[in-house]
């Protein structure tokens, strides 16, 4: 897609304004057959416009018809270790920010957690984690800026206490099997966990508890990352959040 650089913006701008004053000088110039009357005019006009111009910016700057805040938005995906949600948050993470229209900052489980790092991972503690990262979150929801993170958060009284926190909470379930993340394990997380290496492992020793009204479910057995991604640009864009 091509996108129009500023520095275009103010070579045309600026063109327009050279061609409008020559027009102007050569009328003048025509009726008149005055040369000097003509330069004359055509240089008030051009100061004159200016001044016009900077009344009428400072005017509408009063008026606050049209003006409207664009909603500031939560994005969580969440769903097993494995099952594809930070590869898809990242695509739409890139999507967005390649826009550069607004405020956006992305975590995934492993930024998340060198923010919190002596947080553990049994039950409680991970209930303790997904609460101090909705105070984080909430932080930066109230400095205007919109967020993308990505979180495990099997339990769904932490997920509905984020939804009942953030003023445009939106959930995004990666719904990939479990036995699709066992073959897929690159990381080796899953072998270890079975075998008793890591202990608190959600999807073996500890139960995902499905989300019961996440606003978009993707499996990407069934669906593309790319896919995926445009699905959740579309909603955005449906919900007037881009």
């Amino acid at each position: 897609m091509q996108v129009e650089q500023k520095k275009r913006t103010v070579l045309k701008s600026l063109t327009w304004r050279i061609t409008a004053t020559l027009t102007t000088t050569s009328l003048v110039y025509y009726f008149t057959g005055k040369l000097d009357t003509a330069i004359e005019i055509g240089l008030i006009e051009v100061f004159l416009k200016m001044y016009i111009y900077y009344l009428h910016e400072r005017l509408w700057a009063r008026v606050k018809f049209g003006i409207g805040n664009q909603p500031n938005f939560v994005i969580v995906f969440t769903g097993l270790s494995g099952s594809g949600k930070s590869r898809i948050a990242e695509k739409v993470y890139e999507k967005i920010e390649k826009k550069k229209k607004m405020k956006v900052e992305y975590f995934n489980g492993e930024r998340i957690r060198e923010v919190f790092p002596q947080t553990g991972f049994s039950p409680q503690e991970r209930k303790d984690h997904i609460q101090k990262v909705t105070h984080f979150v909430q932080i930066l929801e109230k400095n205007q800026t919109n967020v993308i993170v990505c979180l495990e958060a099997p339990f769904e009284d932490s997920r509905q206490n984020m939804r009942k926190i953030f003023t445009n909470y939106i959930e995004i379930y990666i719904n990939t099997p479990l036995d699709y993340c066992l073959k897929n394990d690159r990381k080796g997380f899953y072998a270890k966990a079975l075998s008793g290496e890591i202990k608190d492992f959600v999807g073996v020793s500890i139960d995902y508890e499905p989300p019961t009204n996440p606003e978009l479910t993707f499996n990407i057995e069934e669906k593309s990352i790319e896919n995926c991604s445009n699905e959740i640009i579309s909603y955005l864009k449906n919900k007037k959040f881009l």
